[in-house]
Order: C-alpha cells, then structure tokens, then sequence
C-alpha cells in the first residue's frame, strides 16, 4: 500500500504532458482541436478553443468565422451574428458557410429581412456551394444539418412588445392653452397565433400621461383579429378587423371600429418591395355632446421599398417612400388630404438602427367652418428621428425625436409641436 502511495505523484507528473498536449497552447493546434469539436458536436469545447485562439490571433476573420457557426449551436444569437458579420466584413474563405448560418441566425433573432439578403446573397454568389443546396430558394428558413428535433414545429405563435417612454413635449395637445410639458408613454401589444389556420389576434393597450396637468391623460385599448395568406412566393394578402376605444381624463371618449386590407408584394430582384393599404373606419365620439364629430374615415396609401445591404459605415440602408389619400366623412369635417413620406433606415455594426422619417401633407375641408366661415386648409409636416440600441435580444434602449407642424389658414388651427425622450423596448 505504501508502494502505491509512493507511485501517485510519479503518474502524475507522467500524465501532466498527455494532458498538456490534448488542450495545446499552440493556436494552430488550437484551430484544428476546435474544427475538431465541431465535427463532433462538442460546441462549448469548440467556443472555448476558439476563444483561445483568438488570444493569440485577435481579430482572425477565419476563427471568428467558426466561432460564430458555434455559436449559433450554443444558442447565443446575438454574439454569433456579431461574429459572423465581423467574418464576412474582414473576409473569410468560409465564407459561403458564415452567409447561411448568418441567415439561420438573423432568423432567429426575427430579422427575417435581414436573413432573406443574406440566403440571396449565398445563392448569387455562390449557387454551387453544399449550403445554397440546402436553401432551394431564399424565402424558405431551413434548419442546418443536424439532430433536428424542431422540424415539425410550428410557425412563431406569440410575440410580445412593451414600450416605455418618458418625453418633453413643448405644445402639449392634451392643454387647454398650448404649453410644454412632461409626458409618461406605454405601450402594449400582443398577438397570438392560431395555427393551423392562418389568423392572428391581436391586443394593445397605450396610455399617455401628461405630469404638470392633472388627471390629463390618453388611454385606449384594442383587439381584432388579422390573417396572413400567402399567394405565392413574394406575394402577402393580409385582412383585418379591429375595436378600438378610447378614453380622455378617465371617461368615454370614443370607439371606433376599422376594417383593413394589406397587399405585400416583393420583386423579383429581391431588394423592391411595395405595399397598398387600404383602411376604414367607423367612428363614434361618446359622452362629448360632439355628435358632428361622427362619421366615416378611409385612406388608402401605396409605399414603394428600397431594401439595399451595407453602404459605407452602415450594415444596412432601407429607404421607402408613400404616398397616401384620407377623406373623413364627418358632419361638417368633411375634408381630403393628400401625403407623402420619405423614411431612411440606417443600421450600424452592432445593430444599432436610426430610422428617419419625414412627412408632407394638405388637407382640404370641403365645407365652411362654422365659426369663421371660410374653409379651412392645412399644410402639414412631420419629421422624426427614432435610434434603437440593443442590449440583448430583447432588450433595447430607444431616443427619439419629433418635430410637427401644421400651418392653417385659420390662425386657431396652427400650432408647431416638438417632442424629445427616451426609453426602453422589450420584445419577445
């Protein structure tokens, strides 16, 4: 026994160097036990090989490819498409490989448009590689090869959205006489899935409080139900029904009930996009004494999508453009209005987005108002400034800002608002 005692420390000593040797600190090695893992499944041994590696190789486009497709495998979406993007902006020779994880992975993380350019991009430029096989075309989200447990599963059946801001607001419409001040906003919507069928329901609820006003606030609340058909591979047909009500300092204010019809249509060079919705709504104002406020509204309005990839220091550039028609059929508020927009999407390595908008627009009533006895024209104009910084998948820092104006020839209906904060979004 004492023997055997004597003999330990003399094993390990001669273990030490098999052990050194099967975890090397050669980053070349390091590389190759890594791919290793990876033929295996081994993927938290493979991230940490590579890990290694990239403290000898900082920055490598090939390891960082790798340890992007490994995470992916692990689950860690967003620090994989980090990886990935880096891989593919450095240059890669796997790159073929990172374009349809990239894809996998933007699908996962819900940007679906994102995943889409990507699986485009795999099949144009590389149609012949193993990965464009598994694609067919670059709509259909396929799972890589592997132990696929999720291949019958169905599609997403709930997302959810809060949002919460605090702003300043130098024209607060709430006010009897215009005046700034603070305003509290949260927003709620969820929707849920019914699967098979192709329908949603859909539910939110919005409050505005404004501080320096007592019991001045804006609450509303919906729910309908929406469908998604698909005509084809780029065309969408999306109906929809919804009941609106809201409430102004705690009482009834008014209901509405709208009735919508989306067409989505997607062009054969993939990076077109145009939409046209059409909308109606039934209005009642309750409780007011406001009667001629009642009636009819309906819009329709055509947008036109640019959805390009990377320029300059932007990983993505989307620029659209609508145009759109309003007429309410009120008592006396009979009036038609006329619009266009032009909206920029810019997104920035980590996924930071700023999104500018900016809106024109006349409207026109149809019959005197009366009180000053002419008819009252309104020239109307919106820009906005919305940038999104995530912190995780779901979490996300928002600062915004707007200026509105609307120039009336009835000097009681002009009024130039401007409107900044912050916040935070939660998604799931």
């Amino acid at each position: 026994m004492n023997k055997l005692i004597f003999l330990v420390p003399i094993i390990v000593v001669l273990l030490c160097p098999v052990a050194a040797a099967s975890e090397s600190s050669d980053p070349s090695e390091r590389f190759v036990q890594g791919a290793r893992y990876m033929r295996t499944a081994e993927w938290a041994s493979a991230e940490q090989a590579f890990l290694d590696v990239l403290d000898s190789w900082p920055g490598h486009p090939d390891v960082k490819a790798l340890l992007g497709i490994t995470r992916y495998h692990l689950g860690k979406y967003s620090a994989s498409k980090s990886d990935l993007d880096y891989a593919l902006k450095e240059g890669t020779k796997y790159e073929s490989r990172v374009l349809y994880y990239l894809g996998m992975v933007c699908s996962k993380l819900g940007l679906r448009e994102k995943s889409v350019d990507a699986f485009d991009r795999l099949l144009t430029e590389f149609p012949d590689s193993p990965e464009a096989e598994k694609i067919g075309v670059p709509d259909v989200l396929l799972e890589p090869e592997e132990p696929d447990d999720d291949k019958d599963k169905e599609p997403e059946r709930f997302k959810f959205l809060f949002i919460q801001d605090i702003s300043h607001d130098t024209n607060a419409p709430l006010a009897h006489t215009p005046e700034p001040d603070t305003a509290f906003f949260s927003y709620l919507s969820m929707k849920l899935g019914l699967h098979p069928a192709p329908f949603y329901l859909k539910t939110s609820g919005m409050s505005l409080v404004y501080l320096d006003m007592t019991n001045q606030n804006l609450m509303s609340a919906m729910g309908g139900v929406e469908g998604d058909f698909n005509l084809g591979e780029s065309t969408k047909l999306i109906p929809g029904y919804s009941y609106h009500r809201l409430w102004l300092d705690n009482d009834k204010f008014q209901k509405k009930y709208r009735y919508e019809l989306l067409w989505e249509q997607e062009w054969e060079k993939k990076h077109w996009f145009t939409d046209l919705r059409l909308r109606y709504e039934k209005k009642d104002f309750e409780e007011l004494e406001k009667e001629n406020l009642d009636g009819n509204h309906s819009s329709a309005q055509a947008r036109l999508w640019w959805k390009g990839k990377s320029l300059g220091p932007f990983t993505r550039v989307r620029i659209g453009a609508y145009a759109g028609r309003d007429t309410a059929e009120l008592d006396y508020l009979e009036y038609d209005s006329v619009e266009g927009s032009l909206e920029i999407e810019l997104t920035f390595p980590a996924d930071i987005t700023l999104d500018l908008g900016a809106s024109f627009g006349q409207r026109d009533y149809s019959e005197r108002h009366p009180d000053f006895g002419i008819n009252r024209e309104d020239d109307r104009f919106r820009a906005d400034a919305l940038l999104l910084i995530p912190f995780s998948d779901n979490f996300f820092l928002r600062l915004k800002g707007s200026y509105i104006s609307n120039d009336s020839n009835i000097r009681d209906y002009t009024y130039y608002q401007t409107v900044y904060g912050a916040g935070f979004m939660l998604t799931f």
